[in-house]
């Protein structure tokens, strides 16, 4: 048996929660009472699975192993982006240590294979088989589509109330250009990167990067680059193995000229997994190249002017069309020193474009407009956030269809698809399903 048992098997067996109450290497009672969804981000197998640990409602990630040596053998001791992990499966121990996150913290393992004859059915199927998604929401079917409809643009209301009102406490603490520098950094990280993206423009402020000197866009570049420590001159492989080409060289002589303290390192970033055009590197392009774009009237009233001159019926156009940003240059066909595309696509293509309208621009205009007194910036805000169409669904939304039974070809505005992402975030991560919309209707 100990043969033919792969993780995927392993993470089979875990997903089909059909036992859901073990004894933890440490003694603990553990109780599932959601084993977590699939995903194949980084830091935990399953996400946001919720569970019984004497007692206790714990909710985070699991991670799968055959064994429990692999835990460190695939150096996650050493990786803080697993210590949101509150369980490690494996099949069977082979070692006596316990289970450390890179924090430091013990965390309980349990294994699977003394209740391995619960599994026969399972284990005699193809180990490779495709892991299935969850099942659907149980109260979703006493839910007619107009009502889910409702539903959904309800708490897409409040998710745009929510976000406004961070920017709000933001604003109170810092300048607003640099709270909405640091938006648009944070919306460019994406979920592998974000944290890394708001570290990094903490360090690096929106009013050091106008203070350069000409040539601006190059200098510019290579101080956003090289405070992230991903120039090739600050780069282990590179150093090892160094990218010959003149882009590289000359944003390198800029940065000797330029040199921050306390800059970040190459393995602060996220680049397992990550798609070429998402690429760490590429996005900071981007970030540059956005704030280039509005240099004339500044950041800040460069993005307001987006909503607040166009009329109502095309403020949404206007806003998707300026965020969109074309490669250019050596990133036209580069997303990474040395490292070509197979294609070329934009820095900030369509869909990201309204992703950082929905989740960035729009409520930090909303949160501004309060403060500067300005009802048209607060009234047009809102509205265009109502016009905007979806971006492209991604694996939370994914799944939140999934859950409500919504089929892929209904149609969603980003208002419907950000209500998705506040009942999974307030409520499915957690199981509340007793405080949950969905359910009370």
């Amino acid at each position: 048996m100990k043969s033919t048992v792969s993780e995927n098997l392993v993470a089979h067996i875990w997903q089909s929660n059909r036992v859901t109450r073990f004894v933890a290497d440490s003694g603990e009672n553990v109780q599932v009472i959601h084993p977590g969804r699939f995903s194949h981000g980084v830091g935990g197998d399953f996400q946001d699975a919720v569970l019984l640990i004497n007692g206790q409602k714990v909710h985070g990630s699991i991670e799968i192993h055959v064994t429990n040596k692999q835990w460190y053998s695939h150096r996650h001791h050493h990786d803080s982006r697993y210590n949101s992990t509150v369980l490690h499966v494996v099949y069977r121990r082979d070692s006596p240590a316990p289970t450390t996150l890179q924090n430091g913290r013990a965390i309980p393992t349990i294994s699977l294979s003394p209740a391995t004859r619960q599994y026969l059915d399972i284990l005699n199927e193809q180990p490779n088989a495709r892991l299935q998604g969850s099942p659907p929401c149980p109260h979703i079917t006493r839910l007619s589509a107009e009502h889910l409809t409702e539903l959904l643009t309800a708490a897409g209301k409040q998710r745009f109330v929510d976000k406004a009102g961070s920017f709000l406490s933001a604003l109170t603490r810092k300048k607003p250009d640099q709270v909405l520098f640091e938006g648009l950094a944070r919306a460019l990280g994406y979920s592998q990167n974000s944290e890394a993206f708001l570290s990094l423009a903490n360090k690096m402020t929106l009013d050091s990067i106008l203070q350069l000197q000409p040539p601006k866009e190059k200098r510019q570049q290579a101080l956003i680059l090289g405070a992230a420590g991903l120039l090739p001159c600050q780069r282990a492989r590179s150093k090892q193995k160094p990218v010959a080409n003149s882009e590289a060289e000359e944003l390198e002589e800029h940065w000797r000229t330029l040199g921050l303290p306390n800059v970040m390192s190459e393995t602060d970033w996220c680049f397992f997994r990550v798609r070429p055009d998402n690429f760490p590197t590429r996005r900071l392009i981007a970030l540059s190249c956005l704030i280039s774009k509005y240099h004339k009237h500044g950041l800040l009233q460069g993005i307001l002017k987006l909503i607040t001159e166009p009329t109502e019926e095309i403020a949404y156009r206007r806003l998707i069309d300026r965020l969109t940003t074309p490669a250019q240059g050596y990133w036209a066909n580069h997303y990474d020193f040395g490292a070509a595309c197979p294609r070329s696509a934009a820095l900030i293509g369509h869909d990201k474009a309204i992703e950082m309208a929905v989740n960035i621009v729009l409520p930090f205009a909303s949160a501004w407009s309060r403060i500067s007194q300005d009802p048209k910036l607060e009234y047009k805000a809102v509205k265009t956030y109502h016009r905007l169409p979806k971006p492209a669904d991604n694996e939370l939304t994914h799944y939140m269809r999934q859950q409500l039974l919504i089929a892929p070809c209904a149609r969603l505005t980003a208002c419907s698809q950000q209500g998705l992402l506040h009942i999974f975030k307030n409520y499915c991560r957690f199981r509340d399903c007793a405080a949950c919309p969905i359910s009370a209707n």
